[in-house]
Order: structure tokens, then sequence, then C-alpha cells
């Protein structure tokens, strides 16, 4: 019987220490990672690739309070055509729109044109930048490109998980 014992007071201590991980996991980062594209760019931008590249537990000097500081490569895939805003893209956190799109304004009556093509051709790049442009997004986002960043995050405990 005191063998059973120890052996469950092993096991519930083993979960227990399991559950209470001193560090997010790669996972963690991703989801924060994917669920603010997702939501800022309106399903236009999809993550594709994540990967942790190194992680350190920080402290804030003068309040103490703990975060930890992790670095990461990312790959996005564009879903659609679109407008997106490429200088707020290389950086992962903050506020305000860092995944912001938009789709590409359609004038055309020509039917089966859409995205960034006019009369069944695609515009040249400088006229995709000129359009995304005016309208106040920095980059022509074409439907099916992938690219890569690498970047870092703040993430700390809370109550319901890891937060930026």
């Amino acid at each position: 019987m005191n063998g059973i014992r120890s052996l469950l007071l092993v096991l519930t201590s083993a979960l227990v220490l399991t559950g209470c991980s001193g560090k997010p996991s790669e996972i963690d980062a991703k989801k924060i990672l994917e669920s603010k594209i997702q939501s800022q760019s309106k399903g236009l931008i999809k993550l594709t690739a994540f990967q942790k590249t190194n992680g350190a537990m920080k402290k804030v000097p003068m309040t103490g309070e703990k975060f930890y500081e992790m670095d990461f490569t990312y790959e996005i895939t564009f879903t659609d055509d679109c407008m997106w805003d490429r200088r707020a893209m290389a950086v992962f956190g903050g506020s305000g729109g860092r995944f912001s799109a938009a789709p590409v304004p359609n004038d055309s009556k020509v039917k089966g044109d859409y995205g960034w093509k006019k009369d069944g051709k695609m515009l040249p790049p400088e006229i995709a930048e000129g359009i995304a442009n005016a309208h106040g997004f920095s980059e022509a986002g074409y439907k099916g490109k992938t690219l890569g960043f690498n970047s870092s995050v703040s993430l700390s405990k809370t109550e319901k998980g890891w937060a930026e």
C-alpha cells in the first residue's frame, strides 16, 4: 500500500511541475502570433511557419516583474491579393495594426478581373505598390506569396496563460 502511495505522490508531483512550467512553449507563442495575424489581416494573411530560435527569462529591474523574451523566425503567406503594411509586419507585438491588410479595390467591370489584374493581365508591381500607397498601405501582397521574418516577443504569465 505504501508503494502505491509513493508512486501516486511521485506521479502527481510530476504532473503538477509539468503544468507549472516557468517558460512559454513554442506552441504558446505560435498561437499568440497566429491569432494576431488572423484577426488583424481579416484572413488575408496566414502564418505558415514558426520556429523558436532562442529565449530567456528576464526581470524588469525596478519592479522585479518577470517576463520571457523569445526570438523566433516565421513565415506568412497571402491567402489573396491584398494591400498590407510591410513596415509594421517586421515587428511582432505592440499595439495597432501590425498585420493590417485590406482587399485590393476592384473598379474593373471586366468579368474575371480581380486582385492585381486589369483587363486579364497582372499589373506591374510599381502600379500595384502605388495603389496600395494611395490607400494608406505600404505594400502590395500577392496571393500565394510567402515571406519570412526574424523577430522577438516579450511574454508574461497571466491567469489565462502566456500573453504578449
